[in-house]
């Protein structure tokens, strides 16, 4: 039977696929599963590389703050330290999950830079500039694959006194040039700036805020710069452009001519770089986001442990892109007995929250940032140190020694302006220093009695680092013996001899230095006549302050002429040695069986003096002699 046409038409159309429709649909899928999986498992390998950067930038910033705070603080300072002195030494507690930090480089300041590169420093040597100076050091943190990220911290001499050098700060630098990686990841290099002088000097004195933007590049954003200023250098960490192309970056700071980076180039990156930012901004050194996951930081970091002084801890918890996290309760926790309140804060806007810490124990206390609202809770990588420091004891632990106080000279001729310059450090029996204390500086004379010296000092509390600098003066001639009082604890006790400058002028305000001025003398009786006759002669010698000028030196001559000229033939007797008593004073007599006229001068400190008239006379030429 033959079926009709179209009967088998509509038929064909009902029939399912055929098998090589079915096999290349299979294909076709099989590839697309494929290339899925590809694109997934390519990004989460981007994702968690831009992970681990940022928790490698996040352990450097922590092993810097470590190795600032242990140089710094805890009497690991090394003069002419090499990254062997300072891998030796340092513990880098806060690194977990297989990290590893270590001194790469260490340039010392030579008097107007940090000299030479991280692989080829300048010279130091004992006793030069460089030796007790400021030090550029630079940390290396690497993860057990080899990848790694530098940071340079700039660390000063805590027994030294602070330098400043260079001029007024004009204007900025890039003293290290960033270098770009991956978008939404933190930078390798990150950039460091100078705040110099007009000549590109470093100015060691300047401590100003530095903004970092983007100059020319779209349409990355940078975010989550965070600056730290020591000695008029600016590090930087955390610095990170969102999008892929080509950049420059602008510093500023107020007041200051503000400086651009070189082109950087930052490539793509699947795994993104999280949030935040926005705009095309920067952040500042006082940025509202300092850390990834979290920051902790104290101020002040020395605080006395009295019970009532305190420091606050600000802790910030944000994303890796620097924003915020708020509504997260936290709290912190120590390793000491201080008392911290309140005892827990819920974050803000821009994820911060502060805490007051005082402590009636002197002691160093570490302190962590734990937010309680994550489960299970996040401890923040970051720490912060207070050390709450006691009275001054005249033993200290650590590099300081002791509290003690001394001049720069034991002897000091009088004045009203210039004279020697008292210091002092102090510390407690931990060897900590008493920061910003007020101090009293005491002085005594010998017998008793309060000494009349100028005391200046330009503060009335002891500095960052436990010292005091006070310039001395006196008008007076007088011994003075110099304590301070720090905190009721009295320290010290040296003494400075004030002696009296050049003869200028006579005694209890007489108008000649000599006396009497003129004078007539006969012999004693008029049966005796060759027996001579005997002249006084006497000088009184103070300084511009009316001190005695005692114990110099002086010699006294005679003639016949009041201009110094012509033969005179008395006998001069003076006290052995020939010098000044303690009034400044000496009496001679001259004798003579002449009948003259004798003009006698003296001279005392490169200067004559005189001339003292003496008229001798026989007395049988004057019956009533």
């Amino acid at each position: 039977m033959k079926w009709p046409a179209a009967y088998l038409a509509r038929h064909r159309r009902d029939a399912g696929d055929t098998l090589v429709e079915v096999l290349l649909a299979l294909t076709v899928l099989g590839l697309a599963t494929v290339s899925l999986v590809m694109a997934f498992s390519t990004t989460i390998a981007a994702s968690a590389e831009h992970r681990s950067l940022a928790s490698l930038d996040s352990a450097l910033r922590s092993a810097a703050n470590e190795a600032l705070t242990q140089i710094q603080s805890q009497g690991l300072y090394t003069p002419c330290a090499t990254p062997s002195d300072y891998n030796q030494k340092l513990q880098f507690t806060s690194l977990t999950g297989g990290l590893a930090a270590s001194v790469t480089g260490v340039q010392w300041w030579d008097g107007t830079s940090f000299p030479g590169s991280v692989s080829s420093p300048g010279t130091c040597s004992a006793g030069s500039t460089q030796a007790s100076g400021p030090q550029l050091v630079t940390l290396s943190v690497s993860t057990s694959s080899g990848t790694s990220q530098s940071l340079s911290v700039a660390v000063q001499n805590p027994t030294a006194p602070a330098i400043s050098l260079g001029g007024t700060a004009t204007q900025l630098i890039f003293k290290v040039q960033p270098v770009g990686g991956a978008a939404g990841s933190p930078f390798p290099t990150q950039p460091v700036i100078w705040e110099a002088d007009s000549s590109g000097q470093l100015s060691t004195a300047s401590a100003a805020p530095v903004t970092l933007k983007i100059a020319t590049g779209t349409p990355g954003t940078l975010t989550g710069c965070v600056g730290t200023v020591s000695l008029g250098v600016v590090t930087f960490q955390g610095c990170t452009i969102s999008a892929s192309g080509t950049y420059t970056i602008t510093a500023t700071s107020s007041g200051l001519t503000s400086a651009t980076s070189n082109s950087i180039t930052i490539s793509s990156s699947s795994g993104g770089g999280g949030g935040g930012g926005g705009g095309g901004g920067g952040t500042t050194v006082a940025a509202s986001c300092s850390g990834f996951p979290s920051s902790l930081t104290s101020s002040p970091q020395y605080v006395a442990a009295n019970g009532s002084a305190s420091a606050t801890l600000t802790a910030i918890f944000c994303t890796s892109g620097g924003t915020g996290v708020a509504g997260q309760t936290v709290t912190v926790t120590q390793n000491g007995q201080s008392t911290i309140t309140p005892t827990s804060q819920v974050t803000g806007s821009n994820g911060q929250v502060k805490f007051t810490v005082k402590d009636r124990t002197a002691e160093t206390v570490t302190y962590q940032a734990v937010d309680t609202t994550a489960s299970p809770n996040v401890t923040g990588a970051a720490s912060a140190t207070v050390v709450f420091f006691g009275s001054p004891a005249t033993h200290c632990a650590g590099a300081v020694g002791a509290s003690s106080i001394s001049v720069s000279a034991t002897t000091a001729p009088v004045s009203s302006s210039t004279g020697p310059t008292l210091t002092g450090v102090f510390c407690d029996s931990n060897g900590n220093p008493v920061v910003n204390m007020p101090f009293t500086v005491n002085q005594v004379v010998s017998g008793g009695g309060s000494g009349h010296s100028k005391i200046t000092c330009p503060s009335t509390s002891t500095d960052n680092s436990g010292k005091i600098s006070c310039s001395l003066s006196d008008t007076t001639a007088e011994k003075v013996t110099y304590s301070v009082t720090v905190d009721g604890s009295t320290i010290g006790s040296v003494t400075v001899t004030y002696t009296a400058g050049p003869a200028v002028a006579a005694c209890g305000g007489s108008s000649s230095v000599l006396s009497p001025s003129s004078q007539t003398v006969y012999t004693s009786n008029w049966w005796n006549q060759y027996s001579g006759s005997t002249a006084t002669i006497t000088g009184s010698f103070c300084d511009q302050y009316g001190n005695p000028v005692s114990g110099q030196a002086f010699s006294i001559s005679q003639s016949g002429r009041s201009n110094g000229t012509g033969d005179a033939s008395s006998s001069i007797s003076c006290p052995r040695p020939q010098v000044t008593d303690a009034n400044g004073s000496f009496t001679c007599t001259a004798t003579d069986q002449n009948a003259e006229t004798v003009y006698y001068f003296v001279t005392l400190g490169g200067t004559t003096y005189g001339p003292v008239k003496v008229t001798f006379q026989n007395s049988w030429w004057n019956w009533n002699g």
